[in-house]
């Protein structure tokens, strides 16, 4: 009886052993469950972030505003030079002792006639110097040349 009985403890202790394990593990599943879900839940919020950050557009980095200048004025543009395209002809140059006469454009001008804007500055067998917005131009007998 005595082995029967030394049997017969060994199989409670065994089981005593199994299920004092079996309890150990359905507390730590219990645990390792909250501890995963936990995880997983961390990680979820922490990709969405990632996601959130890595697609959100840059915010435009503030220009500085430039210094207001306070009681300067603007100085006026500058005018545009009028360029006015004149189309003479020195025809010929007649010099006399009383007089010198050149026809431009078949007009007889004398020393200080206007023609197209153009004040007639001298006259000289050489050719015709006219003069005005600050130039002065020479024109030449076209049969001469």
């Amino acid at each position: 009886m005595s082995i029967l009985y030394d049997a017969l403890k060994k199989t409670q202790l065994k089981s005593s052993v199994v299920n004092s394990t079996i309890t150990i593990t359905k507390k730590s599943k219990k645990w390792s469950w909250l501890i995963i879900s936990l995880a997983a839940l961390l990680g979820l919020l922490i990709a969405a972030f990632s996601i959130y950050y890595i697609t959100a557009k840059p915010k435009p980095k503030p220009q500085p505003e430039k210094p207001k200048m306070v009681g300067v004025k603007k100085p006026a543009p500058l005018p545009k030079p009028i360029v006015k395209k004149v189309n003479l002809s020195l025809m010929g140059v007649f010099i006399s002792d009383d007089e010198k006469v050149a026809m431009i454009n078949n007009r007889l001008m004398h020393i200080g006639d206007v023609i197209e804007g153009m004040k007639v500055v001298s006259i000289e067998l050489e050719g015709v110097k006219l003069g005005g917005n600050n130039t002065v131009i020479t024109l030449h007998d076209a049969l001469n040349s």
